[in-house]
């Protein structure tokens, strides 16, 4: 009947492992029998601040699937007499997992998206003395302007036009008359 009163004062995790268990020897309701040598790979562990033990590794591997032994557990091993967290300890971090969070694998990073292709660039057909020439990309244009061939009132045409037009009236094309100044006015 004490032994049933001690299960209920412990929490529910630990009691329910140890009733799953059959009420262990390992239980403090039960002194432990003294050996001149202690078992291999034994500890003694801290749970809810009580002290359970000696359990060999295969009891604390069974406490771990219940939940009630974590990396944080405080154990000593038989023999010693330094409490350290079970996830310090190489053979029961194996199932409990380490202390200090194990290094995750980087993010898969994804490429940058592929960039669009570059716009193809304009070429422009120029009315130049009554005929048509080119066409011309923006570099051969900055030479027919700085030749005084190709100005503001030259008329052009480029692939989606409906109709030729001023090379001054395009957006695309204003920046080739930045430095040409603008026409003198008629009589000056």
């Amino acid at each position: 009947m004490k032994q049933f009163f001690l299960f209920l004062l412990l929490t529910v995790s630990v009691s329910q492992f140890l009733v799953a268990r059959g009420g262990s020897q390992s239980t403090p309701s039960q002194p432990q029998a003294q050996t001149n040598t202690p078992p291999a790979n034994t500890y003694t562990v801290l749970i809810n601040g009580q002290q359970y033990g000696p359990l060999p590794v295969t009891e604390l591997q069974l406490m771990a699937q219940a939940g009630t032994f974590t990396r944080e557990t405080p154990v000593m091993r038989t023999g010693t007499s330094a409490w350290i967290q079970a996830g310090e300890v190489p053979e029961l971090a194996a199932f409990v997992g380490r202390t200090s969070p194990s290094p995750q694998p980087a993010p898969a990073v994804s490429p940058p998206p592929a960039a669009p292709p570059l716009p193809s660039a304009s070429r422009y057909t120029v009315a130049i003395n009554g005929q048509q020439q080119g066409p011309y990309d923006m570099t051969q244009l900055q030479q027919l302007v700085q030749g005084g061939t190709l100005t503001r009132e030259t008329l052009v045409w480029t692939e989606g036009m409906a109709q030729w037009a001023e090379a001054g009236t395009l957006q695309e094309l204003m920046g080739l008359f930045t430095s040409v100044p603008p026409p003198l006015p008629p009589g000056r």
